[in-house]
């Protein structure tokens, strides 16, 4: 008689605690997020580095690097080269994070200029002051203004750029971007017309 209870027992204590069991839940920091899967690509990089010709000294080819991570300090060196002449611009100054699409950058530095093959010998330093204002509307596209100001004594240089820039590939990581600007006044070394340039970029 006593195996028989046991029989009965056993059954019922293990029916009364399934249908009082609580659902079994994982602890909230263990739970997956779809979101933590995706990429995210209005992620934030500190660096860009950019090929393309040079609108502004009027040359053939280009390349530059610049410090770009937000509410820290900017750094850009480029250099272009061509036939005639061989450009260097160091520049620096600070990335101001208006909000999350807006930034700001002021900056000033030196620039050199170098003539090659028949212009070899002639070389002149400036001084390079900037301002950059950068809106971006999405992780694809953005749009700014860039003011550009070489200090020559009694012949200074204005030029005012308004880049447009899309981002593509992993991450959006690739960008190409396209120029227009205008420069204010004629020097030797500079154009005075309406020209653009055109690059393509990679940020990390």
């Amino acid at each position: 008689m006593k195996s028989t209870f046991l029989k009965l027992a056993l059954p019922m204590t293990l029916a009364t605690l399934l249908a009082n069991a609580e659902p079994l839940n994982p602890p909230k920091n263990l739970q997956i997020d779809s979101k933590t899967m995706m990429v995210n690509e209005n992620s934030t990089f500190d660096n860009r580095i950019n090929f393309g010709p040079g609108g502004l000294f009027n040359v053939a080819a280009g390349a530059s690097y610049t410090r770009i991570k937000p509410d820290s300090t900017y750094i850009g060196i480029a250099t272009y080269i061509d036939l005639n002449r061989a450009i260097v611009t160091a520049m620096g100054g600070y990335n101001f994070l208006l909000s999350e699409k807006d930034k700001l950058t002021p900056s000033a530095g030196l620039g050199c200029f170098t003539g090659l093959g028949r212009h070899t010998g002639s070389t002149r330093i400036f001084p390079v002051v900037g301002l950059e204002y950068e809106h971006a509307f999405n992780s694809v596209f953005s749009v700014g203004t860039e003011l550009v100001t070489v200090l020559v004594p009694h012949n200074s240089f204005v030029s005012l750029g308004v880049p447009f820039t899309f981002h593509f590939g992993d991450q959006k990581r690739w960008e190409f971007r396209l120029t227009p600007l205008v420069a204010a006044q004629h020097l030797p070394i500079f154009i005075d017309t309406v020209t653009f340039s055109a690059s393509l970029g990679y940020r990390f």
